[in-house]
């Protein structure tokens, strides 16, 4: 039964063994288009500091630095962290609709392109810190914490973006939670 959900699909039946069993059970909905039907896609916007130091010298450099310091504290994995920080647009490019809706529109609004600034914190070993968000406005408002991540901290700035103060909020919520 499960090689005639391949074959409808295209999936050659050799590698079935691979697909996870969600997978398997997405590739029998209607609502994914057929795999000849090409879906355009817009490309993301990339800074050239992200790419020009991406390089093998720097890549080299981290992982050294990285060897020394586990070997003078030896930390384990869940002493690890990757912060990172993200901007979230509030108004999608693009959106998909179901085949056969002949009309969808979005409302547009003024803060048409204004970013929400994530930060967020994930160990070695898979645990994670809550995220902070950074909202583009003056004054904090209860409802855009409504139904957000449980532990999450909520701030503003003028653009939505981190800053000094920012980062300090994040280091102590950082802090409280390892």
């Amino acid at each position: 039964m499960q090689f005639s959900g391949f074959k409808k699909t295209g999936i050659h039946p050799v590698n079935a063994d691979i697909f996870p069993d969600w997978m398997f059970a997405a590739s029998l909905t209607t609502d994914i288009p057929e795999q000849n039907d090409p879906e355009l896609q817009t490309p993301d916007l990339v800074g050239i500091h992200p790419i020009t130091a991406f390089n093998k010298t720097e890549v080299d450099r981290y992982f050294q630095n990285l060897v020394n310091v586990q070997k003078t504290y030896k930390f384990l994995p869940d002493r690890i962290y990757n912060v990172d920080e993200t901007g979230i647009s509030t108004v999608p490019k693009e959106t998909s609709k179901r085949l056969g809706v002949k009309q969808f529109g979005i409302i547009s609004s003024w803060e048409r392109r204004k970013n929400i600034t994530v930060i967020a914190a994930f160990s070695a070993s898979g645990n994670y810190i809550p995220p902070l968000f950074v909202f583009p406005r003056k004054r904090m408002s209860p409802h855009l914490q409504k139904n957000g991540p449980s532990g999450a901290i909520y701030t503003c700035t003028d653009n939505g973006w981190s800053n000094e103060n920012v980062f300090s909020l994040w280091l102590k919520h950082f802090q409280n939670k390892v």
